[in-house]
This record gives C-alpha cells, structure tokens and sequence, in this order.
C-alpha cells in the first residue's frame, strides 16, 4: 500500500469519528475542564483534611518523628500518584464519552444540515425525502417534525394538482 493510500484511509477514519470538529472539540474541552476541576477541587479538600490531621497531632504535642505524623506524610506523597492516576484515567473516559455524545449531538445536526443543502442543490422538480436519524442520536423530534411538515406539504400539493 502506498503512502498516500493510508493516509487517505486514516483521513476517512479521523472524519467518521470527527464528524463535526469544531464543535467536538469544543464539547470535549469542557468535558475535560470539567473533569480536571473536579480532581483539583477533590486534591485541595484533600490538602485541607491532611492539613486539618497535622494541625491535631501538633495541638496533641506529637513529637514530628511520631508515627502519626509518618503515617500523614506517606499518605500525602502517595495520594498525589493516585490524584494523577485519577486525572489520567478520568480524561481518557472523557474523551471517550464526548465523543460518543458530542457524535448523537452533532451527527443528526450534520444529516440535516447536508439534507437542506441537497435540497436548496436539487431541482426544484426533485421530490423531497424523508430525513431519518439513527436511534441512539439526540433531537429525533427534529426529524420527526421535519417529516410532518413534508407530508403536510406532500398533501396539500397532492390536493391542488387533483
């Protein structure tokens, strides 16, 4: 195969996932600022707490060598690896889950989208076509009331002409 021949087969991959980039990228940028918000706010409650439990072994006058006081600083060292754990797993599975919503959000927008334009391309004679989403896609009423509006307008031309 040559060079060009897989290119243009990964380009036809990145564009079925991407069907809409620039709104799935927005969509996915504030699903991982979401996502890293959450893990911040979570890491500062947590800086609090061991801040709080350090605060106590001091007003217990806890020599700094007590096992109280090791036992707060390898929690502290180890729970940054796990926080970083958590962010990077958290940011694959947002990645993930807005690519599959932002795909039911944008792809019946892009199927009506081209539908229109095909219709304001077409000749004026050229029947009109149902639009029909894929079950999992959001705004299935849109295409509902799109072909409600065409059948209302197939039976009123259907009526004048008779």
């Amino acid at each position: 195969m040559s060079d060009k021949t897989i290119s243009n087969k990964k380009r036809r991959q990145l564009k079925s996932i991407l069907i809409y980039p620039q709104f799935q990228f927005k969509f996915i940028f504030w699903m991982m600022t979401m996502c890293f918000l959450n893990i911040l706010i979570f890491a500062a409650f947590s800086v609090l707490w061991v801040a709080k439990m350090q605060s106590h072994g001091v007003d217990l006058q806890l020599p700094t060598s007590h096992p109280y006081f090791v036992l707060l600083n390898d929690f502290s060292n180890s729970y940054v690896l796990v926080l970083v754990g958590a962010l990077l797993l958290s940011s694959i599975v947002c990645v993930l889950v807005g690519l599959g919503l932002s795909h039911r959000i944008a792809g019946p927008l892009v199927k009506m989208r081209n539908h229109l334009l095909d219709i304001s391309h077409s000749a004026s004679a050229d029947p009109l076509k149902e639009v029909h989403f894929r079950a999992s896609d959001f705004f299935q009423d849109l295409a509902d009331s799109y072909n409600k509006q065409l059948h209302k307008k197939n039976s009123k031309d259907d009526g004048q002409i008779g």
